[in-house]
């Protein structure tokens, strides 16, 4: 008689050895594919390639990026609706940040590289819920990679494409999951994951179309989306969507007008053929340059060796690879739309992510069904390697931008240096002003430096602060704009500090050195040609009065002493060259006549000399106000008599000017820089 121990089942005998290979081919297939096909892998070399690009911005400029600081100016305030420019969940998240921390480039940053990598976690979920394996949805990754908006641009100013990103796969991960688990809860999943896309960015409406549309072709979807519990995804869409829209179409901004301002489209009086090729041409384009690095694996794919091979097609991926064909034909369709019926003329790269994100993953699907990317074969090395050389070339783009500046940067925003000019307000006891700023960067670097500012900016008019009466008003512009503030600052100024404003048209230039300290002599060198040295910028207070404005009184004789105070440091040559070489602030920058930028006495202890102006750049503003002509004096004062009866003809500044000139004015010039203010007898 056998021992019990002996006695092996026919079913554990035949069972064993086909676990055991199963095993062990599924530990051969994980070697084969190599990091690709380890998710965890990925997630990891993302966020440390998103740490390193984050750590060279902040580490080596002092300025925040582009798109950033619109959102540094928007945050200030909740507000439902910012205009019809973007829709206001990015400036949301921006606000809920600043709450707990105040601005800081830190959490700017931060919150765009985490909607990154969320977005890109998303899009490997929603290329493993259509049926692609480990290592194919890693390749979904790659392709990601050989996107240039991605690779590179994502770097230079991206807010809210980034939750665009993650939306939309976000969207498609949980309507391709509707085929499986159809609880009450997925199709709540469904609606949030709309719903933030519907708040992200306007072309989301676009890829929401398209994709509701190729799931409606799709029998088993078709069969989710019209099952009684779909009301669960079907109701918030209609309440919000339906809300929402409707407080689009009521705001003052129409979005006809700014999609007429977007796109370019042509109105009736062009003829229909010219501005459709004019639209196609522009369309193919912005779209060879979105995919642009993903077309050279494209064209090369059925010429590599190896192709194709032979991989069986599962239902759930043949399935999935049939809707991302839907998808992206439809989203061709509704980019045809908008050139052949909108008559739009004018397509740019950055606004095309909703429309081409998707055309990588069913590129990949396609590859895959055809035998290229498995293990082994030349199309996968030829994308990892074009991945690598892309990452370190943008990596290495990157720090030499930052770390030099010109020429591989062209108006590198993000190595000015606001802190004098922060400075020059702090020591004139405007650190807490309603600041008008002639542009968002000044707005939202003085912001970063100075918290206790309010900003506002002509760009954004829809952005509704609050006056505070007790603090001054101040403007600040780019003096490369001009020396007067620009008329649309002066607007806002009246519509934001009262009607009644004069203009103590004294100004603060701050030279902001776009080089660190180290390169010292770097205008002498390579970036001579390219940029100047240092920006030019000014601040004017103004205060409101509650009488209408003063009537303008005579000018002053040309030969009197304060005309000869103007002219202290202007005559010197080599100041006047200097104005000379600045390319951006020649010949109308110096309409401003010389009365208006005179250097006004004060009280010293009302004026502060930052230590950080830079003493030649800062006389050279008095050399710009000398640069008046005796043309423009005349047609100043010409102009001052035949509308003496009507002040409001005037530009603000000279009749504040001429008024406080007129009742006496009090002041003395800091030494080292044209620090300037003045203040007229009874005006606090």
């Amino acid at each position: 008689m056998a021992h019990p121990q002996s006695i092996v089942s026919p079913t554990a005998a035949t069972t064993t050895p086909v676990a055991s290979q199963a095993s062990a081919d599924t530990q051969t297939h994980s070697r084969r594919n190599g990091f690709i096909g380890h998710p965890g892998l990925i997630f990891i070399g993302a966020i440390t390639l998103m740490l390193l690009h984050g750590s060279l911005r902040l580490g080596f400029t002092s300025a925040i990026e582009v798109d950033q600081a619109e959102q540094l100016v928007l945050a200030q305030r909740l507000q439902v609706f910012y205009g019809t420019r973007q829709p206001p969940l990015y400036t949301w998240l921006a606000w809920l940040l600043e709450q707990p921390f105040g601005p800081a480039r830190e959490l700017a940053s931060g919150l765009k590289y985490l909607l990154f990598v969320a977005a890109g976690t998303t899009y490997w979920l929603a290329a493993r819920s259509l049926g692609a394996t480990r290592r194919e949805a890693g390749l979904c990754i790659v392709s990601l990679v050989l996107l240039y908006q991605i690779v590179w641009k994502m770097h230079q100013g991206v807010t809210h494409s980034a939750l665009l990103c993650l939306a939309s796969a976000a969207t498609l991960l949980t309507i391709a999951r509707l085929r499986d688990q159809h609880r009450r809860r997925d199709y709540l999943l469904a609606a949030c994951a709309i719903v933030i896309g519907m708040l992200s960015k306007h072309s989301y409406w676009a890829f929401l179309v398209a994709l509701l549309a190729a799931a409606v072709a799709d029998p088993g979807l078709r069969r989710r989306l019209t099952a009684p519990c779909s009301g669960w995804l079907w109701v918030p869409i209609a309440g919000l969507g339906v809300t929402y829209l409707t407080g689009l179409l009521l705001l003052p901004d129409p979005l006809a007008v700014q999609f007429r301002a977007t796109l370019g489209a042509s109105d009736a009086t062009r003829g229909f053929f010219e501005s459709r090729l004019q639209g196609l041409g522009s369309l193919i384009q912005a779209t060879a340059g979105f995919l642009s690095f993903l077309l050279l694996p494209m064209l090369a794919a059925p010429w590599l060796r190896g192709a194709p091979g032979t991989t069986v097609d599962s239902p759930l991926r043949s399935a999935g690879r049939q809707l991302l064909f839907r998808l992206n034909v439809g989203l061709l369709v509704l980019l045809l739309g908008l050139v052949l019926v909108g008559g739009a003329t004018h397509f740019v790269e950055r606004w095309l992510h909703a429309f081409l994100l998707w055309l990588p993953m069913a590129w990949v699907f396609t590859q895959a069904q055809r035998g290229r990317l498995e293990a082994g074969r030349a199309l996968p090395r030829l994308m990892l390697a074009l991945a690598g050389l892309l990452i370190a070339a943008a990596l290495t783009w990157q720090a030499v931008q930052d770390i030099h500046g010109p020429p591989a940067c062209h108006r590198c925003r993000p190595l000015i240096d606001h802190g004098p000019l922060a400075d020059a307000l702090a020591e004139a006891r405007l650190a807490d002003a309603d600041l008008l700023a002639g542009d968002e960067h000044i707005a939202a670097n003085l912001r970063l430096r100075l918290p206790g500012i309010a900003v506002r900016v002509p760009n954004y008019p829809q952005l509704q602060l609050p006056r505070r009466a007790d603090r001054p008003c101040v403007l600040v512009w780019d003096l490369g704009r001009g020396v007067a503030p620009p008329g649309a600052l002066l607007s806002l100024a009246r519509e934001w500090c009262g009607e009644g404003l004069t203009a103590a048209v004294q100004a603060v230039t701050v030279p902001l050195q776009r080089q660190r300290a180290r390169h010292a002599g770097w205008t002498r060198t390579l970036a001579a040609p390219f940029a100047d040295a240092a920006y030019g910028f000014a601040f004017a207070r103004y205060e409101s009065l509650a009488v209408p404005p003063v009537a303008a009184p005579r000018s002053s004789p040309p030969g009197g002493p304060s005309a000869s105070s103007a002219s202290t440091s202007s005559d010197r040559p080599d100041m006047l060259e200097a104005r000379r070489e600045r390319p951006y602030q020649a010949g109308a920058d110096s309409r401003m006549s010389a009365t208006m930028m005179r250097t006004m006495p004060i009280p010293s202890e009302r004026v502060g000399t930052s230590p950080n102006c830079n003493q030649p750049a800062s006389r050279a503003m008095t050399g710009f106000a000398r640069e008046a002509s005796e043309a423009s004096l005349a047609e100043s004062r010409s102009r001052t008599k035949v509308h003496s009866s009507q002040p409001s003809a005037l530009p603000p500044m000279a009749v504040k000017a001429k008024a406080q000139r007129n009742s006496g004015v009090q002041s003395v010039a800091g030494p080292g820089s044209m620090t300037a203010r003045s203040t007229s007898r009874g005006v606090p």
